[in-house]
């Protein structure tokens, strides 16, 4: 579930100045008049996003709307309403065995003499 803070790019803690800051950020970025020259699709996708951007802002910006907003939130993150799905199961590695930091499946082509992951880097 993707919230407004999520969508700011903020922490659920943050005050007021980190909000503006980060609305000022996204709003230049995503703002439609900065891309005048893009085809209809790309331009219709941009204004969208802003105005996602705009509404967790002006939802964020104010005290109690924000604190209505929260309160929903811990309602809807509650065991009562919310039961995440269970993990998918593990599948059997076909590859080899995984590595120990990153738990990706070491490739067959590693020769003995190789002593890292070539995803992590870490020591085998």
């Amino acid at each position: 579930m993707t919230t407004f803070y999520d969508i700011l790019g903020v922490a659920p803690t943050a005050e007021a100045d980190e909000i503006k800051a980060a609305f000022r950020h996204l709003a230049m970025q995503f703002h439609p008049d900065k891309t005048p020259g893009a085809n209809k699709s790309v331009q219709r996708l941009i204004e969208d996003k802003f105005r996602e951007v705009k509404e967790a802002y002006d939802t964020l910006k104010d005290v109690t709307m924000r604190a209505e907003y929260d309160n929903k939130l811990s309602v809807l993150r509650s065991p009562k309403v919310y039961q995440p799905p269970p993990p998918p199961p593990r599948q059997p590695s076909q590859t080899g065995p995984l590595c120990r930091v990153c738990h990706r499946p070491i490739p067959t082509w590693i020769t003995s003499t190789e002593k890292f992951c070539t995803y992590c880097g870490s020591s085998l």
